[in-house]
């Protein structure tokens, strides 16, 4: 059921025109409208509870209607730590910006 929501999706994203408004949601009831295609197509997905992006790492199961929230995802599964705390005094880094945040906040609380 769900790859057939993903292709019609698909479908109405290809046959969709822009009007003053840009994209606007087909979906029964809503009257949203976005400036960009990507945009409207999670939207779409959200409505529908498709997930059509995939976890590429083997044995994950993981699966997302955003791209940015794979792209979150998928440093789960990296060792790297980018997001690297500012005290001087502590050597800890992060997956992250969330999770370094939560930590910086932590420094406050011990002032």
């Amino acid at each position: 059921r769900s790859v057939n929501r993903t292709a019609e999706i698909e479908a109405q994203a290809k046959a969709m025109k822009v009007n003053g408004k840009g994209f606007s949601c087909t979906y029964p009831g809503c009257t949203k409208a976005f400036s960009r295609k990507a945009r409207w197509k999670a939207h779409m997905h959200l409505h529908y509870g498709t997930q059509p992006l995939k976890c590429p790492a083997k044995g994950c199961t993981s699966a997302f209607s955003e791209r940015q929230n794979l792209r979150a995802h998928l440093m789960i599964h990296s060792d790297e730590r980018p997001f690297v705390c500012k005290n001087p005094s502590c050597n800890k880094s992060f997956r992250s910006k969330g999770n370094l945040q939560d930590h910086e906040r932590r420094h406050l609380k011990q002032k």
